[in-house]
């Protein structure tokens, strides 16, 4: 499923390749907000958290070993969901494809917004189905408050 060099091994770039084909798997650009049209910084992210600790002779750069890939698939639960479901009948909601439906008042701009499209896909990884489906925004400060505490004492 992941693209190799000619060493056939997988190294970073590979890795990149295969995280910018599901991140635009996911978030096409004609659905895409102007914001997150490149998902360098997710990719980047994503990468810094994988090990490459195989050295392969000939080879200039070190390599995911499958233990490294194993790992890092533990702490991307998101991109584990994702690459297994390449392994079944095509279908677009089935799992590893649900992005949350980011709920907020239409008086809010989106630009005030610090949780993305790629971050809530992130985070839903490790979330059940019924979990990922809506997200509604609770609190934003521009609206109810400039402080925390204000939120926190909304809900207590």
């Amino acid at each position: 499923m992941c693209f190799f060099d000619d060493c056939d091994v997988l190294i970073r770039s590979d890795l990149e390749a295969v995280l910018t084909a599901i991140l635009d798997a996911l978030f096409s650009p004609k659905d895409s907000e102007p914001e997150s049209c490149s998902h360098q910084r997710s990719i980047d992210m994503f990468l810094n958290a994988a090990t490459f600790s195989k050295k392969v002779e000939g080879c200039a750069e070190s390599s995911m070993s499958l233990e490294d890939f194993r790992s890092w698939c533990g702490h991307l639960p998101s991109v584990r969901k994702f690459l297994g479901s390449l392994l079944m009948t095509p279908d677009p909601g089935r799992l590893g494809r649900q992005v949350p439906r980011l709920l907020h008042s239409e008086s809010i701009d989106t630009n005030y917004l610090v949780l993305r499209r790629e971050y809530a896909w992130h985070i839903g990884g490790s979330l059940s189905q019924h979990e990922l489906e809506e997200w509604k925004l609770l609190y934003h400060s521009a609206i109810n408050g400039l402080s925390f505490n204000t939120f926190l004492g909304s809900i207590s």
